[in-house]
This record gives structure tokens, sequence and C-alpha cells, in this order.
């Protein structure tokens, strides 16, 4: 704080405006020839030219008091980024700041919690890439065991159909077919093929009895087929 009795910033100011307009007075304004004649100073020359021209002094002083106040003017107000609401600007940028760098930091947390379930996610469908190609390998499993079944019992009913037991007698047509059979036994064997049913001799086309295995070729315009003893006939033309 300024002492009791010193001159404030606004009098230095006009001290100094008074001062520089007194030596710009003499400079500018050169004295009469009469007054250097007579010892006058230049300041005694400006003193007395103020003087018979009072107006000179408020208007140069005027004219210096321009730049000066200026300048104080800009040293007392206040600088831009003092200012509040540059203030609060920064404020909010700072926030901000500390917002986004918590969301960063959250995500990162995010990421690393994340990554072993993404891991995890990958086990699983490398698994379920496994199964579904077991999956695939057991349905086409399926569909030769299918198949196989299939042709078995093609096979089987052929076998069944062209096969009959060496005992009894068959309807030729019904439940035998006709052709080239051959047995299975290897006893006493014997078969006859008919032209009828009714048990007489006349009846019998042609009949044999032998051990071991028999061949016989069945017609079809016999009307059965008799046999005792001789085992499983095949067909096997």
């Amino acid at each position: 704080m300024s002492g009791v009795g010193e001159p404030s910033g606004e009098e230095n100011a006009e001290e100094a405006a008074a001062d520089a307009v007194q030596e710009a007075t003499a400079e500018v304004l050169a004295p009469e020839p009469a007054v250097r004649a007579h010892g006058a100073t230049w300041s005694t020359a400006a003193r007395w030219f103020t003087t018979a021209n009072p107006w000179v002094l408020p208007l140069v002083t005027a004219l210096v008091a321009l730049p000066t106040g200026g300048v104080l003017g800009y040293l007392l107000h206040p600088a831009p980024t003092a200012s509040e609401e540059y203030l609060s600007a920064v404020d909010d940028r700072d926030r901000h700041q500390e917002r986004l760098e918590a969301a960063l930091g959250r995500e990162e947390d995010l990421q690393e919690e994340l990554q072993p379930l993404q891991e995890q996610a990958a086990e699983f469908d490398d698994r379920e890439s496994e199964l579904d190609d077991r999956a695939e390998s057991l349905d086409e499993r399926e569909a030769e065991l299918d198949q196989r079944e299939e042709d078995i019992s093609a096979t089987e009913r052929e076998i069944a159909e062209n096969t009959f037991p060496g005992n009894g007698t068959y309807l030729v047509g019904e439940d035998i077919k006709p052709g080239t059979y051959r047995s299975s036994g290897s006893g006493d064997c014997y078969w006859a093929r008919l032209s009828s049913t009714d048990g007489e001799l006349g009846s019998i086309i042609t009949n044999s009895f032998g051990s071991g295995a028999q061949v016989v070729t069945i017609r079809s315009g016999d009307v059965a087929f008799e046999t005792s003893g001789c085992g499983e006939w095949t067909r096997s033309d």
C-alpha cells in the first residue's frame, strides 16, 4: 500500500505529461529573436507561450495522455486467461478429459475381462465343430449300416426265396420257384418231382434215392416237389 503523501499513479502521469508538453513546446516553438536578445531560455519561451496561449497546455496534455492511458488501461485490465469464462471452460475441459480417461480405463478393464470369455467361446466353437464332424461321421456310418441292412435283407430274402427245408412236399410256383437246387444233407436223401399231389405212383415224374448232397432241376410244369432226409435245398442257378 502507498504511504501517505506519496503521489498516485494518476498524479505522476499528469506531471510527466506536463513535462512532455513543455519539452515539446520548447522544441516546436522557438522563441522570437527579441526574446533571445533578452537572454531567455527555451523553457522560459515555452512558459511564455503557454501563458500567452492558455488553450495549448490542455490540448497537448490530452494528446500525451492518450497513449499513457491506453498503456495503463492495458496493464490494469485482467488477462483473458484469468477471466471467469476462461477458467470455467478450462474446468469443463478438464472434467471431460477425466471422464474420457475413466471411460478408456473401463474399456481396457472390460477388454481384459472379455479376453478369457472370447477364448472360451473359441474353444466351444472348436468343440462344436468337432461334434458336428463326429455327427456327420455317425450319420454316414448309419447310412452305411442302413444300406448294409438293406443288402443283407435283400440277400436274406433272396436266400429265403431260393431255399427250402429237406423234408416235405412243396408246390412249384407257390412254395418254391422252378430252377436247379442242391441239397446240403450228408445222409440218405429221397426226392421226387410230381405232376400231382394225389399220392399215386403215376404222379411221379422222376425221383431219386441216394446219400450225400443231391442236385435236381425242378421244371415250371411240375406241380410239386417231394423231399425227405435231404437237408436244406438251395437254388444254385
